[in-house]
Parts: C-alpha cells; sequence; structure tokens
C-alpha cells in the first residue's frame, strides 16, 4: 500500500484528496503501482488545488475538474464543472477552513486514468457558528488531457461520525 502523509491547511472545500507531496513521493513504493510522471501531475493538481482554495478562487477550483466531471459529495450528487464551481462556492462562503489530507492510496491505471483514496480532516461551522473539526474519507478518479493535463474526473467524499459534543 502507497502512503503519503499530507499535511497543509487549505479552506475546507470539501473536496479531500488534494494536497502537497511528500518527500520523495515520486519513489515507487512496495504496492504501489502506476508511474513516476503520474505522481508528478497529481501533486502538480494538488499544489493548484490548494492555492486556488487558500485564495477562495471558485473558477481555478472548477478548472481542476475535467467539463464532464462528477461530484459526489454528501447529498445530492453534482454534475458538470459550472455546477461543481458554485457547489465550492457554497462551501467557502460558509466558512470552511483549514484541511488536512492523508493520500493512503493512488495507482495509475494504464492509459489515462489514475486514483487516489485517502482520509481528512477540516474544519467548518459548527452549533452557533463555532468551528467545529471533522473527519472524513474520499475517492478520486482522474483523467489525463492532452490539452489540460490531470483533472479530476469523479470526487466522492464522506463524512466520519461528528464526535458528540463536549460535556458541561
Amino acid at each position: 500500500m502507497l502512503r503519503r502523509p499530507f499535511a497543509f491547511s487549505m479552506p475546507f472545500a470539501g473536496v479531500a484528496g488534494l494536497a502537497t507531496a511528500s518527500a520523495g513521493a515520486q519513489q515507487q513504493r512496495p504496492g504501489a503501482s502506476g508511474i513516476p510522471d503520474f505522481h508528478r501531475a497529481l501533486d502538480a493538481l494538488l499544489a493548484r488545488f490548494a492555492e486556488a482554495s487558500n485564495r477562495k478562487d471558485v473558477a481555478a477550483l472548477a478548472a481542476l475538474f475535467a467539463e464532464d466531471a462528477v461530484l459526489v459529495p454528501p447529498g445530492p450528487i453534482v454534475a458538470g464543472r459550472r455546477d461543481i464551481a458554485q457547489a465550492f462556492r457554497t462551501r467557502l462562503e460558509h466558512g470552511a477552513a483549514g484541511l488536512r489530507f492523508e493520500v493512503v492510496e493512488a495507482r495509475a491505471e494504464g492509459g489515462d486514468l489514475a486514483w487516489a483514496v485517502g482520509r481528512f480532516t477540516g474544519t467548518v461551522p459548527g452549533e452557533g457558528g463555532m468551528p467545529q473539526e471533522r473527519r472524513g474519507n474520499f475517492s478520486t478518479l482522474y483523467r489525463r488531457q492532452s490539452s489540460e493535463g490531470l483533472l479530476i474526473r469523479v470526487h466522492a467524499f464522506s463524512f466520519l461520525q461528528a464526535p458528540p459534543p463536549p460535556r458541561r
């Protein structure tokens, strides 16, 4: 299994699987498949996502998705780059904050497809507007498109059960 820890903060956009690369991430590891080129392309996409999120640049975030991409958040499925941009806009406007990821496994499947799975932690407004840390899992399918490089094709994420409120 390929373990690639990622630790940096970016506004919580509800999309996980996107972060910066750890040292040595481009080396092949036992159990990993794919080519180093994929890891470089994935790392570049993740860095662009982090930069766009930190700027709350919804257009730049949406540009990281294929035109016919699908976002599978908790709740309704969102299809198409324009609707995905609106989903990001809503999350960012509602106060989503720092996000950390751990990519557990990432593989290039040959041809133009690759995938990554992992965990994320972020802060969202809780009851009374107080920041609340949330954890979850993600699964993302990427497609290489010659004119645009590596793009997100399908992205699914789910939150783990929220911890109970602290006792008073």
